[in-house]
């Protein structure tokens, strides 16, 4: 393991370390970004990270449900590591065109250290009453774990509001598959916009 990935590994442990969770009810209505609100049908634990708030069962590393609350132009999806100070960022422009945002999902992930990442089957779909996208991805992780994952998402007032699904590919991301369905079903705008 180089320097870097331990690096980012160590960076990795810590803050999912000292992250405080706290329960997610089942049938409770939770907003993002004053923009949209979810309500699950099972218990979720949560946590937030930067612009991200990140709902997980058996932890983030298994499977996890990221959902932004408005990421503006010029901020990125995660906080990632730059390989180097000539390394661009990867932030969302509010221009981009849903391949673009698909493009910057993938390119994220890949600064986290996703390997042989793959997008596809973009199309069009509701986010709650308003136009939406959504893909599916998959991806290994540094350590060889092989992950599938579902983007849904739609910007408004040049934000973009994204829900994203991750998990392992071996029993996790069919286990709560139906769940995340639920979730984005459960969908609405908030009736002040």
């Amino acid at each position: 393991m180089n320097s870097r990935s331990l690096a980012i590994l160590c960076s990795t442990f810590l803050l999912s370390a000292c992250q405080a969770y706290s329960l997610v009810e089942p049938g409770s209505r939770n907003e993002f970004g004053g923009f949209y609100s979810v309500s699950p049908d099972i218990a979720w634990s949560r946590a937030e990270q930067g612009e991200l708030e990140v709902w997980t069962v058996d932890g983030p590393a298994l499977e996890a449900v990221r959902f932004t609350n408005g990421l503006e132009d010029g901020e990125p999806l995660f906080d990632t590591p730059r390989a180097s100070d000539s390394q661009e960022p990867v932030v969302f422009r509010a221009f981009m065109s849903e391949p673009d945002i698909m493009t910057l999902v993938a390119d994220s992930l890949s600064r986290l250290g996703a390997g042989q990442l793959e997008t596809r089957d973009l199309e069009p779909t509701r986010f709650g009453d308003r136009a939406g996208f959504r893909f599916s991805l998959s991806f290994l992780t540094e350590r060889g774990l092989a992950m599938q994952g579902t983007a849904v998402g739609t910007i408004a007032d040049e934000k973009l509001f994204l829900i994203l699904y991750s998990a392992a590919s071996s029993y996790y991301y069919a286990k709560y598959e139906p769940h995340v369905e639920q979730l984005i079903d459960s969908l609405q705008i908030s009736p002040e916009l």
